[in-house]
């Protein structure tokens, strides 16, 4: 696909380009569809967020094993306020109310 692209010039429509991984979905509205996609986030774990950003950053250049530290970290969040709120909101089977603590 990147020879595609930097050999033949190759522009793909929407659907070639999804079809080919160079993106995840297709929106006719984008401005609404980017606002459901900021509210859904928003409504996560930040905690959790936080940790999913920072995993794919280290991650994504090289896959590494992780470190001690860095698994340490990773797993930290079982020991969270907001953990514990996830796993009684679910038992409970209410929305969570996350406070990134």
């Amino acid at each position: 696909t990147t020879l595609e692209i930097l050999l033949e010039g190759r522009v793909f429509d929407a659907a070639e380009a999804r079809d080919k991984g160079l993106l995840h979905r297709i929106a006719a509205d984008v401005p609404a569809e980017a606002l459901r996609s900021a509210q859904r986030i928003a409504q996560g774990a930040p905690l959790a967020a936080r940790m999913n950003k920072q995993l794919v950053r280290r991650l994504a250049p090289a896959p590494e094993p992780l470190t001690e530290q860095e698994l340490r970290a990773a797993f930290s969040f079982l020991e969270s306020a907001d953990y514990r709120e996830g796993v009684q909101s679910f038992l409970a089977k209410r929305p969570p109310v996350f406070f990134g603590k």
